[in-house]
């Protein structure tokens, strides 16, 4: 007997469907199919006790992962007459990420819920985040967490667009799936002057103030009497962020002005 598929480096996905394929000489009508994750040292399970000798079986992945994984085709009748796979192969499990979604913005600070669902029993997974596709830049979110499907995940003072996040098993990085969808991660900022009802006067010096979050180094900072709907004049188009702007109130008169502030990059 001669086992020619699985015969090393295959990744076989739990609940998919794969043939087992072998060849034969002889007087042999029935064979025995097992697999091993201990090249059939203890660990030992039987796929099927007795099929016809086809040269070929179809077998339906069970959800038994590992990364070193041995088939073995023998004679039903003599087990003596055998072949196992040359070298191992793996059982493995998939994802499928749900959250965040494409085009999601978390902010730096708050809490962002990190949600996906799983093919397979895989008891621990690898969160990391990336600027390029996972093709250089790989910065790690948990190194290893408990896979409930879910983690809430501290927002870290990493500002940028276009991340993509991956989740890959602990323990067989080859199992990993990359979301589709990209986020960004912002700064935020909060106005503490004027924060409305305020009277300014025209051509005296007022101190616009607020407070922020995440490195951001400078800010824009503009003002409308619209709303922003259609029209504004900006005041500082890159201030530094130190919170606070000097600002000379300009000789124009009216009851619905607005202050804006954002970041410029």
């Amino acid at each position: 007997i001669l086992l020619q598929i699985p015969n090393g480096d295959e990744g076989w996905l739990v609940g998919t469907e794969h043939n087992i394929e072998w060849e034969s000489r002889g007087d042999l009508e029935q064979v025995k199919l097992e697999y091993s994750k201990d090249h059939f040292i203890k660990d030992i399970h039987t796929i099927i006790a007795s099929a016809s000798n086809l040269k070929a079986y179809a077998w339906k992945i069970p959800d038994d992962i590992a990364i070193q994984v041995w088939v073995r085709v023998s004679d039903a009748r003599r087990p003596q007459a055998h072949d196992m796979s040359d070298t191992p192969f793996r059982i493995h499990g998939d994802f499928d990420l749900l959250r965040p979604l494409s085009g999601e913005q978390f902010e730096v600070g708050t809490q962002a819920a990190i949600e996906w669902k799983t093919l397979g029993t895989v008891p621990e997974v690898r969160l990391t985040y990336s600027r390029d596709d996972f093709n250089k830049d790989e910065r790690v979110i948990s190194e290893k967490v408990p896979n409930t499907g879910q983690f809430v995940w501290t927002v870290p003072d990493d500002i940028g667009v276009q991340y993509g996040l991956k989740i890959s098993d602990v323990h067989d990085p080859k199992s990993q799936h990359i979301a589709e969808g990209r986020f960004s991660i912002i700064g935020k900022f909060r106005l503490t002057y004027p924060q409305g009802a305020e009277t300014l006067i025209p051509g005296t010096e007022q101190k616009v103030t607020w407070k922020g979050a995440g490195s951001i180094p400078f800010v824009r900072i503009d003002y409308s009497e619209d709303d922003f709907t259609k029209s504004y004049i900006t005041l500082a188009q890159n201030a530094p962020n130190g919170g606070s702007f000097e600002w000379k109130i300009p000789n124009r008169v009216g009851q619905s002005f607005k202050l804006r502030i954002w970041d410029p990059s």
